[in-house]
């Protein structure tokens, strides 16, 4: 057997191990929580199914193939108040669950708005599970296995993305994203204390950093979309756009491409990417988008690039620009 051929075949077997891991993991979590939510086996077969597939588009679920009737996420309430536990694995299979779900909904067809869950019922009612502190980390954050410190700004995008599901936004939907702009505008992200900074080593305070960096960059980005949501006629070329549109920028060249937090920021460089105007701006994000691409080889970075270069058109044929964000059909080919 060829050598190539040798170790893409072991590749394949490792990802598939994984991901039956991974499906063993979700499955034994709703085991434990299935005597308060109807319709488990549902979720546990989809498990098991995508664990044994190595191939995604296999197993990607139609809009007739999604359950008519499903178990009511306030159901795990009950869960929370008979005192269950979360571990680890649990923690992350949730999170990593929450942050494909907020990436889904940026992209996702307005046809299958009536099988969602809302984030604004999603996010609330698995914050309990997802505020408990596992192990005592120098930075609360840390506990935080996939999102860090951005996990609140994640939640920001949810609800912005989901938003622009339901456009042209009606009076309480129009309420919802003042309120959210509000939030995203003036987002805190955390910093170190004077004790992390006293006792960790320089390499863990430039992640924790990078972390809150991340924060920065998705909240601005959904304050951005939020903007455009509330006004859809409104210009990149907005002063207010371009000065948000530079803090950003500024946010992402303070993040090493060796960072971990890099394979999570599809979701804000689509966006904010879509409002950048400047040509060296717009030069600097596609080279480090290319650079992220190759430390962490994933093809979503490659979509977000071609996604933009189409999006921004040239200076002879300019593109759609940011009004991309508000356009079905121009996101639906985006793979973040």
């Amino acid at each position: 057997m060829p050598h190539g051929q040798r170790e893409k075949e072991e590749y394949s077997n490792a990802i598939i191990q994984e991901r039956k891991k991974n499906a063993i993991v979700f499955n034994k979590f709703f085991e434990r929580i299935g005597p308060t939510i109807t319709n488990t086996n549902i979720t546990t077969t989809t498990a098991a199914t995508i664990a044994n597939n190595p191939n995604p588009s296999n197993y990607t679920l139609t809009i007739e193939q999604l359950p008519l009737e499903t178990s009511s996420i306030t159901d795990i309430t009950s869960v929370i108040q008979q005192g269950y536990t979360i571990s680890p694995s649990e923690r992350t299979l949730l999170e990593s669950f929450l942050y494909n779900y907020t990436q889904s909904l940026l992209t996702c067809d307005k046809n299958v708005v009536q099988y969602l869950a809302s984030p604004f019922e999603v996010f609330k009612e698995f914050k309990p599970f997802l505020s408990e502190e596992l192990y005592d980390c120098p930075a609360h954050w840390m506990n935080n296995p996939v999102m860090g410190a951005a996990l609140p700004a994640f939640e920001l995008a949810a609800k912005a993305s989901w938003l622009a599901l339901q456009l042209p936004l009606n009076h309480e939907n129009e309420r919802l994203a003042k309120s959210l702009s509000c939030s995203a505008k003036y987002y805190t992200p955390p910093m170190l204390s004077a004790q992390v900074k006293s006792s960790q080593p320089s390499h863990v305070q430039r992640k924790l950093k990078e972390s809150c960096y991340q924060g920065s960059i998705v909240a601005r980005s959904a304050y951005l979309f939020l903007l455009k949501l509330l006004n859809p006629s409104l210009s990149e070329y907005d002063d207010e756009v371009q000065s948000v549109v530079k803090l950003v920028v500024e946010d992402v060249s303070k993040v090493s491409v060796h960072s971990q937090i890099c394979v999570i920021c599809t979701w804000p460089f689509s966006v904010f990417g879509a409002a950048v105007v400047d040509p060296e701006q717009r030069k600097f994000l596609i080279w480090r988008i290319e650079e992220f691409s190759r430390v962490w080889p994933m093809h979503c970075f490659e979509t977000v690039a071609n996604f933009l270069k189409e999006i921004w058109g040239t200076q002879e044929c300019p593109g759609v620009g940011w009004n991309a964000l508000l356009d079905r059909q121009c996101l639906k080919h985006l793979f973040v």
